[in-house]
């Protein structure tokens, strides 16, 4: 049972008298009063330290409107709008795990309260975005700075500011399928451009043992082993099948022998799993390197660099990764929009 029922998040998003969507499929049909695909939301801030459960004696509520984060960096400030999303605007790109969407779904309930929004990309002018925000928040005064992060909360934004879907999930899966659970029609979300040159994505680390069953996957013929490392142009994840197996006393590079249709490296190493092993991988050989000489791993797998345009293109065609198969930084620091719920 939704922490809220639909009409009333209906009245509390959409407007007085609009009635709820319940828990229909998207067919194109929205409510009328809808103007753009993003909509203020009620929210807060609580200490970026803190780590659930909450209770929402240690949260600040600003009131209703989009939040607009700065987090200074080295050379350019980065931003992002904070505010709420059309679930069916929203892809992820990752396949989530049912348990940890359920028990994120029972705290949310528990606590009345959304501490969780999705970290998301748009198809956005990196220049032009963060001008404009800048701009909607000169003279303003913040409503929590530490002096590198800095919150803002406007009850308005310029409708040439508002960016328009699809925006695709980098980081927040299970808990855009958590509020989905809860029969919620809007995403807690932060939104920045895909090409921001202060995001960056890798391949993320797993550990185990896998000599044994690499080994075996040849003998079975799903792997094959290649006389040559592939060319680096053409070694990329959205065009390549071919890998490098890293241990401490060789180097040989494979390919998937048997590949299924559109199928990736890392998506055949993950079906040829089954659960059996964890993979631990990386883009970088001395990164890799690094782990066997620490005694982490046996053997480590060299993959191609991860593109942050072939995964949102991915995401758009609903082709989802396995759980877990990228990892996107930096991080949004946690605790800095809250949603309520209540």
């Amino acid at each position: 049972k939704p922490v809220i029922s639909d009409r009333h998040y209906s009245r509390h998003y959409y407007g007085r008298g609009c009635s709820g969507m319940g828990h229909q499929k998207s067919e194109g049909v929205a409510p009328l009063v809808i103007s753009a695909e993003i909509t203020p939301i009620r929210g807060g801030t609580g200490s970026v330290t803190l780590s659930p459960p909450w209770s929402r004696e240690q949260v600040k509520w600003l009131g209703r409107g989009y939040f607009i984060l700065r987090l200074a960096t080295d050379d350019t400030s980065r931003w992002l709008l904070g505010a709420g999303f059309r679930w069916n605007d929203v892809y992820p790109h990752e396949r989530t795990f049912r348990r940890s969407a359920t028990e994120k779904c029972a705290l949310m309930k528990s606590l009345k309260m959304n501490p969780w929004p999705s970290h998301l990309v748009g198809d956005l002018d990196p220049g032009v975005w963060r001008a404009g925000l800048a701009a909607t928040v000169e003279g303003r005064a913040a409503d929590f700075d530490t002096g590198h992060l800095t919150l803002w909360r406007v009850p308005g934004i310029s409708r040439e500011l508002l960016p328009h879907g699809p925006f695709v999930v980098l980081d927040g899966h299970h808990s855009r399928r958590a509020q989905m659970n809860l029969g919620l029609k809007r995403m807690l979300g932060w939104v920045e451009p895909i090409t921001a040159p202060q995001l960056h994505v890798r391949s993320i680390e797993r550990a185990g043992l896998l000599a044994k069953w690499l080994d075996e996957l040849l003998v079975q013929g799903e792997l094959r082993q290649l006389a040559h490392a592939p060319d680096p142009v053409g070694w990329t994840m959205d065009h390549s099948v071919a890998f490098e197996i890293v241990q401490a006393s060789s180097r040989r590079w494979c390919e998937i022998a048997k590949p299924l249709s559109g199928e990736t490296a890392v998506d055949a190493l993950t079906r040829l799993a089954k659960r059996q092993v964890f993979l631990k991988a990386s883009s970088s050989f001395d990164e890799i390197l690094g782990w066997i000489e620490r005694f982490e791993v046996d053997t480590g797998l060299r993959l191609p660099p991860p593109n942050k345009d072939y995964i949102r293109l991915r995401a758009l065609a609903r082709q989802l990764f396995p759980q877990k198969a990228t990892y996107f930084y930096p991080k949004v620091p946690f605790g800095v929009l809250v949603e309520d719920l209540s």
